[in-house]
């Protein structure tokens, strides 16, 4: 009667289409890892189920886009292309629990948020359990859904991305 060997899975897993499970589309277990879970194509990659591999970094790999469809529990989470939340949705992306994660986003990563209004619910939300770094002239890109969603100067949207820890940003 033997053991699965726990330890670390190489080569990592590439996701351009659509991983789907029950509670979870990704999981691995805590005493496992991969090498690294990316996130490729154009807008195509979807996640149906959360990600749970704590000690796993996920990257968004440069000019791809990915909206937000899963809460992900990973060691580091670093954008080097477009993340995007959509109106009315709220996603977490934390550690394992006992430890935070990293959210880093390179010069060329962005992060987009839909805005239909200015109610705590009709834009996106992205909370990082942790600390969140933005390198020089990377940012936030707001898309507003036109005049309808009542933006005008000086208006304030809370919580579109937050951090339990530090923000780190030299350009915002």
């Amino acid at each position: 009667d033997s053991q699965p060997t726990k330890g670390n899975i190489a080569g990592g897993l590439t996701n351009s289409g659509v991983i789907s499970g029950g509670g979870y589309s990704v999981y691995v277990d805590s005493s496992s890892s991969l090498d690294n879970i990316a996130i490729a194509g154009r807008n195509t990659a979807q996640f149906i189920g959360d990600v749970y591999a704590p000690n796993t970094p996920v990257t968004i790999t440069g000019n791809s886009v990915y909206t937000l469809g899963a809460n992900f529990s990973v060691s580091r989470f670093d954008n080097g292309g477009i993340l995007a939340s959509t109106p009315g949705t709220s996603y977490v992306i934390s550690g394992d629990g006992a430890s935070p994660t990293t959210y880093n986003q390179s010069t060329q990563g962005i992060y987009r948020v839909g805005v239909n209004g200015t109610n705590t619910g009709s834009y996106g939300s992205v909370a990082v359990v942790g600390d969140a770094n933005f390198d020089t002239n990377s940012g936030i890109d707001v898309r507003l859904s036109g005049t309808a969603a009542g933006i005008g100067a000086g208006t304030v949207l809370g919580n579109i991305f937050n951090a339990t820890g530090t923000i780190n940003s030299s350009t915002f």
